[in-house]
């Protein structure tokens, strides 16, 4: 739930930031009108780019105390008192409002519309796969470049896999640097 927040956030950051979604787009989704009126309520001189950032900030700030205090209320009415009670429970314990679910459900459905396939973003996603598969190539041609921890891993996890955890569990700046490494060209992603 925590990455969800993160991501979703963020994202919705980056394309304001990158002007992929217009202020009246933005007035579409409801989480984003709650957040913009509430920030607006407490700063009423908010002007851009300032705004926006508060907005942000205040969705991940609403969003994280929603889990908290549903989780909270629904640990306390459950009253487990092993993992095992947790585990035999019919709902999850650790959840969202009935009300934030709903308009996460909607946000995520609006960041697939507006967002995640704008020719942008894709162009950026695609160069991203590209690096990815250059690196995992090169890893996989050459397992030295692992380092000794993962390369430990390969006899018992295979060569593949151990490669694509390795590369899964990159940054972004450390997979340009990588990329660099292995192909002398400098690499950037938007």
């Amino acid at each position: 739930m925590a990455d969800e927040i993160t991501y979703y956030s963020h994202d919705l950051d980056d394309a304001v930031d990158f002007e992929i979604l217009t202020a009246e787009q933005l007035d579409e989704n409801e989480v984003w009108k709650r957040s913009q009126r509430d920030v607006l309520s407490r700063y009423p001189d908010a002007r851009e780019p300032e705004l926006h950032k508060l907005i942000i900030r205040n969705i991940i700030d609403v969003q994280v105390q929603d889990v908290v205090t549903t989780s909270a209320a629904s640990v306390t009415k459950a009253n487990p008192k092993n993992t095992d009670d947790v585990r035999k429970q019919p709902a999850k314990l650790i959840r969202y409002s009935d009300d934030l679910r709903k308009a996460n459900a909607a946000l995520r459905k609006f960041l697939y519309a507006n967002v995640y396939y704008h020719p942008r973003v894709a162009e950026v996603n695609e160069r991203a796969c590209e690096m990815l598969k250059k690196v995992f190539e090169s890893y996989v041609a050459d397992p030295g470049q692992l380092g000794d921890v993962a390369t430990k891993r390969i006899e018992q996890e295979g060569l593949h896999r151990t490669a694509c955890d390795y590369v899964a569990g990159m940054t972004d700046r450390y997979l340009l640097e990588e990329y660099a490494r292995i192909t002398g060209a400098r690499a950037a992603l938007p």
